[in-house]
């Protein structure tokens, strides 16, 4: 059965996503981590400029060619960090869909959505500090109810319009969403927790006990990409719980 026609089905379960997710992720690795390496590279450039973050952390007065280099960084990594986030949900459904996967034409394809991403993010925060600012519970409503506006503004052409798409489709099975959310949510704290005090156990280990820090910065750095595909991951599963609620409507709906 393809990837597709599993995903119309209204039977899957959390480990069906998994599998599905899983197994993207895998065929996929390279482009996945390329991804990552877009994301995070505003971050390895301003690391490696440790004279001016020296100066940054040093200085109460900083001048205005640091603040303009500060922000200059900011705003990229903020780009960055937004495109990728676009591009993996378009890299999940063509690999659902068994199209071909090629990193540059699904950022190109990803690059004029930032923009309006952006703009419906601070939407989204808006209409949340509105909701929490009233009351806890009309928060989290709204919250898990525009939920997939990411997922919507990277696959099915909407911009502003991508909060209403995403409030049809939780719109009857809140509980569902919100339940399976919560495992994912919860699953992945505990799993960032072991890796964490795994992490820290391995380090106490090398750098306490027998002072290799050189070791201690290779396993700081393995650790970093681990925890960074493993996000990624995620990522892929929320787009392919999405996929399943997306796929499952309309196919309804051109059934009705």
């Amino acid at each position: 059965m393809s990837m597709q026609k599993k995903l119309t089905r209204n039977n899957l379960e959390i480990g069906d996503y998994f599998d599905i997710s899983l197994d993207i992720f895998l065929k996929n690795i390279q482009v996945f981590l390329l991804f990552l390496v877009v994301n995070y590279l505003p971050i390895i450039l301003f690391v490696a400029w440790s004279a001016q973050i020296k100066a940054l952390l040093q200085n109460v007065d900083f001048t205005s060619e640091e603040y303009t280099i500060f922000y200059l960084f900011s705003a990229v990594f903020i780009f960055a960090a937004t495109l990728v986030q676009l591009a993996i949900p378009i890299l999940t459904e063509r690999a659902v869909l068994g199209r071909s996967i090629d990193a540059l034409s699904i950022l190109k394809t990803a690059l004029p959505k930032v923009i309006p991403m952006l703009l419906v993010t601070i939407v989204f925060g808006i209409i949340l500090a509105v909701g929490y600012i009233l009351l806890i519970v009309p928060g989290i409503y709204l919250t898990l109810s525009f939920i997939f506006f990411p997922q919507v503004i990277a696959l099915r052409k909407c911009r502003v319009s991508a909060l209403s798409y995403s409030w049809s489709l939780v719109k009857g099975q809140w509980w569902k969403v919100f339940s399976r959310l919560f495992i994912l949510d919860i699953t992945w704290c505990i799993f960032v927790l072991l890796v964490s005090i795994l992490f820290n156990f391995i380090n106490f280990i090398f750098f306490v006990s027998f002072a290799f820090p050189a070791l201690q910065f290779a396993l700081g750095i393995i650790f970093y990409i681990f925890g960074a595909s493993i996000s990624c991951l995620m990522n892929v599963i929320y787009v392919v719980f999405f996929l399943n609620l997306d796929y499952i409507k309309n196919t309804t709906t051109a059934t009705s």
